[in-house]
């Protein structure tokens, strides 16, 4: 494993949801932390929303810590984030961020609007071409000129004829199909991501504190605390192959220690019941 400055705060290594609160009593501790709540609070809507935290700048008085008092620090924190996190504030900054998020329905085109836009760029290239015709190379021979302008000829003719075929019916006929085709087509990717959207942003935010509970559950069981670093340039690495291929928060729960994951995984524990049975 290569080693990363510090260590996560407890609350990285239980939840994932706060890893810049270390916090015993949540004024006292962010003020000994030098963090302002308003910003601990930011951390949190973060992290259980995309499961990433900013535990940096709690990590030197969590390493800092005895691991007993790691303990401590990993159930103050999960006291406050439980906490928190069953607040109308925390519901309501949920939300947004949640509707930041929310797929756009897509506009319907019409035939109308796509012959509009297809007549719009074939009378700017009508247009280019034609200077292009007005205007041959300088600098080139005339057997090089000559094949510029036939080619420019040739297109300009292509370019017209295309044009003059957007006001044919089975033109128009043609290109419905096409555009009722792209309008389902847009729609029905609409309606994928809209699920994906719900299924990822629950309306009701206990269902990603669950998830985030039962992953730390899952990832935190059977950690190796007695599995050794050696060095590995200038960081270290795991000894062993398996330890040194386990997920990363395997590893941030072996450099919080035991104790501090014992405490976590409890309270997760009780946490978690506490939400499913409601």
């Amino acid at each position: 494993m290569r080693a990363k400055r510090g260590i996560t705060v407890g609350i990285v290594v239980v939840l994932g949801l706060a890893g810049c609160l270390a916090v015993l009593r949540a004024a006292d501790a962010l003020r000994d932390l030098g963090l302002k709540e308003a910003n601990a609070k930011e951390s949190v809507i973060e992290a259980i929303n995309s499961g990433n935290v900013n535990w940096w700048p709690a990590s030197k008085a969590f390493k800092a810590a005895a691991p007993a008092v790691r303990a401590g620090l990993v159930m103050g924190a999960l006291t406050w984030a439980k906490t928190y996190t069953e607040s109308a504030e925390f519901t309501t900054a949920y939300e947004k961020v949640r509707q930041t998020q929310k797929p756009e329905a897509p506009k319907p085109k019409s035939v109308d609007e796509e012959i509009a836009k297809q007549r719009a760029q074939l009378e700017q290239a009508i247009a280019e071409t034609k200077k292009t015709l007005a205007q041959p190379p300088a600098g080139v021979s005339p057997e090089i000129a000559k094949a510029i302008r036939d080619g420019s000829d040739i297109a300009l003719k292509s370019l017209t004829a295309q044009l003059a075929d957007l006001d044919k019916p089975q033109t128009k006929a043609m290109l419905g199909q096409s555009v009722e085709y792209e309008n389902k087509s847009r729609q029905d990717q609409y309606q994928r991501s809209t699920k994906d959207w719900e299924t990822r942003y629950p309306i009701d935010p206990k269902l990603l504190v669950v998830k985030r509970l039962q992953h730390f559950l899952d990832q935190s069981a059977g950690v190796d605390f007695g599995a050794t670093l050696v060095p590995c340039g200038s960081k270290k690495c795991f000894a062993d192959k398996p330890s040194e291929q386990k997920p990363q928060n395997w590893k941030l729960c072996y450099r919080a220690g035991k104790e501090a994951v014992d405490a976590g995984r409890a309270f997760a524990t009780t946490w978690l019941a506490e939400l499913q049975k409601k």
